[in-house]
């Protein structure tokens, strides 16, 4: 009982170790985990986050042509569960009209 019990408490708090990822279930909780996640970074990566954030949301404006419900989807879709690096990643491979390759 107890080696279950021990492994049962190391799986939860291992769970629980790692990079904090965005929680878009809510408007709420997508603005508190981008908090979170921000109040981590620093120096470049933060830099590096920040503008990834800014591309994701300008061509995720783009895409919905003016339609906010479709732009927070694709935002939504975009961003949902991912971690910093992620979402630096994402941002990395987001073009902008007009931006050359």
């Amino acid at each position: 009982m107890r080696k279950l019990l021990f492994v049962l408490i190391s799986v939860v708090l291992l769970t629980g170790c790692g990079d904090k990822t965005i929680d878009a279930s809510s408007p709420e909780n997508l603005k508190k985990s981008i908090s979170d996640m921000v109040s981590e970074l620093e120096g470049d990566r933060l830099q590096s986050f920040n503008i990834s954030m800014g591309r994701i949301m300008i061509n995720s404006a783009i895409e919905a042509a003016g339609d906010d419900k479709k732009k927070q989807a694709i935002i939504k879709n975009k961003i949902n569960g991912k971690t910093a690096s992620e979402i630096i990643k994402i941002g990395e491979n987001e073009k902008l009209p007009g931006e050359a390759d």
